[in-house]
């Protein structure tokens, strides 16, 4: 084992490889034979008459008093070397007078030199004392350390960060577009009579209006994840009764009974926002009697309030839901049977109801304003939701810190090399709809070019880093842009990729593949990143 150790005296600074051996030799040895090579190194300019042709070990004059590197600076003397140190590893070794006296003569050694060699019973107390200093010291300048390399770094990130968010304007957040965002949901929520319904007068209508909008990107995460959960090509951002069935489930609302089925079906047709005449003429099949009913953002939302109303204002006992609310008479019987909790005394006699439900949500008193039983929904069942499942929309707050960004710049031109490789090659189905294979990549590409990179599956069985085609078809989904845009004809937008849509896509996955690790955000979104920058193609370019 070999060190590149730095000597420094004052100002005299001494450059020299030193052997260690196998490295179980002590920091002291390292000190001391420091200051021995540093002593007897050549001397310049003229030798006196009587000067001695070198100096050697046995008349040095140094003392080391302190050894450091740029990752730490306190080494304890008796430690090995090999226990913190690496072959080749540069380390510095700081060195003063030997023996240097106090105000009435006495010699005084340095803090490091007191440790060193204060071993004797006498010197223990100073020796523990000029220890426990030095460590304190020692994490003092550790701590300033960090700071500083903190700082550097948060300077190097902010200057790379600025090129990346130039290419992520879209997709960084802009309080603007959500407050739009939100305002057009609402307006198409008012398609549905849930809304007028659940909330009757201005007041309580404006409460709620507040409410879904401080949960709005919440519910949008829940929704996108959902909807794309058991969907095909072209239908990732539009939710099925299935799909609303599985986050009910999920959330543990309510036991998984048939009457919980029945209950979400007649939610899901109650909340879907009714075609216009202009959606009608446009997409006949609307009208046809095959049609399969499907619910888009503002409809889920209904359903959310719907399920709200349900959970703490109608509490599933025999009362009715407010008049109006649904086009179905809701089964009593189901309601009776959805009593998680006991209200009404419906489910509590033995006690049993809750705990086989697995639900960590306790009992509510009586709730009757629309706007808290969202608010205590999302805590008790969709907040936690997102904490234990969705990781992905951990990314969507990561892809904005410039650390994030900066790693993204550094792989800038690899990133967009590939996302051009794969907008090349698309499927005949996409082709026949009409697919911009120039400047977007669709869910097929996308799949492709994440299964060339060997994110899929896992990568041993000792290690829980499994990544699904589902939880990929979900990542392309809640990477998409609020616009819907498209029309009838050709794919639509949120069927289509671009590429900083791209980029955080590829963040969600990172943190999908790697959800249960101990690894920090960015090193999982760096690990995305640099699979797929590693993508080797297929080869069916067209």
């Amino acid at each position: 084992m070999k060190l590149k150790v730095t000597i420094e005296f004052g100002t005299i600074v001494s450059e020299i490889d030193l052997a260690c051996g196998s490295g179980a030799k002590s920091f002291k040895w390292l000190g001391l034979t420091a200051a021995a090579r540093f002593a007897s190194r050549a001397p310049h300019g003229t030798r006196r008459r009587r000067e001695a042709s070198s100096i050697t070990a046995n008349n040095v004059a140094y003392m080391p008093l302190e050894i450091v590197t740029e990752d730490c600076v306190f080494f304890h003397p008796d430690d090995d070397i090999c226990d913190h140190l690496e072959d080749g590893q540069r380390v510095t070794v700081r060195l003063g007078k030997r023996l240097g006296v106090n105000e009435v003569g006495r010699p005084e050694f340095s803090r490091w030199a007191t440790i060193a060699f204060s071993v004797s019973d006498t010197q223990q107390e100073a020796r523990e004392a000029a220890l426990k200093e030095e460590y304190e010291i020692a994490a003092e300048r550790q701590k300033r350390l960090d700071e500083e390399e903190r700082l550097r770094l948060a300077k190097e990130y902010a200057k790379k960060a600025i090129g990346m968010r130039k290419v992520m304007i879209s997709k960084l957040f802009d309080q603007q577009a959500q407050a739009l965002a939100v305002s057009d949901d609402l307006r198409t929520m008012a398609r549905n009579n849930t809304f007028d319904i659940t909330a009757k007068t201005p007041a309580v209508q404006h409460a709620l209006r507040d409410m879904i909008k401080k949960h709005y990107f919440s519910l949008s995460e829940i929704y996108k994840n959902y909807a794309a959960a058991t969907s095909s090509l072209g239908t990732s951002h539009e939710m099925d009764a299935v799909e609303l069935g599985q986050f009910v489930h999920e959330i543990e609302l309510y036991p998984n009974t048939k009457a919980l089925t029945d209950t979400i079906h007649i939610i899901f047709e109650d909340s879907c926002i009714p075609a216009t005449a202009a959606e009608m003429k446009a997409n006949p099949h609307f009208s046809h009697p095959g049609h399969v009913m499907t619910m888009d953002r503002p409809g889920f939302f209904n359903a959310v309030l719907r399920l709200a109303c349900l959970k703490y204002i109608c509490r599933g006992s025999n009362k009715k839901m407010p008049q109006g609310q649904s086009n179905k008479q809701l089964p009593r019987a189901s309601f009776h049977h959805l009593d998680l909790h006991g209200f009404d005394g419906a489910a509590s006699q033995d006690g049993a109801g809750s705990a086989a439900s697995g639900t960590g949500a306790p009992t509510q008193p009586e709730v009757t304003d629309i706007a808290e039983a969202l608010d205590l929904f999302m805590k008790h069942y969709c907040l936690p939701l997102i904490e234990r499942h969705l990781y992905g929309a951990v990314a969507k707050h990561a892809v904005a810190t410039d650390e994030v960004l900066a790693m993204f710049y550094d792989h800038l031109e690899e990133l967009k090399a590939q996302f051009h490789t794969y907008s090349s090659i698309s499927s005949p189905e996409e082709e026949a709809a009409g697919a911009d294979v120039d400047d977007a990549l669709t869910i097929t590409e996308f799949g492709m070019l994440i299964e060339d990179s060997g994110l899929i599956g896992k990568t041993s069985a000792n290690i829980e880093d499994e990544l699904t085609l589902k939880e990929t078809r979900q990542a392309f989904a809640a990477a998409q842009g609020e616009e819907e845009g498209g029309g009838g004809i050709g794919l639509k937008h949120n069927q289509m990729m671009d590429f900083p849509e791209f980029v955080e896509a590829i963040a969600r996955l990172g943190c999908l593949k790697w959800e249960n690790g101990p690894l920090p955000v960015l090193k999982k979104i760096e690990g995305a990143c640099l699979a797929v920058c590693n993508a080797v193609p297929r080869g069916r370019h067209k």
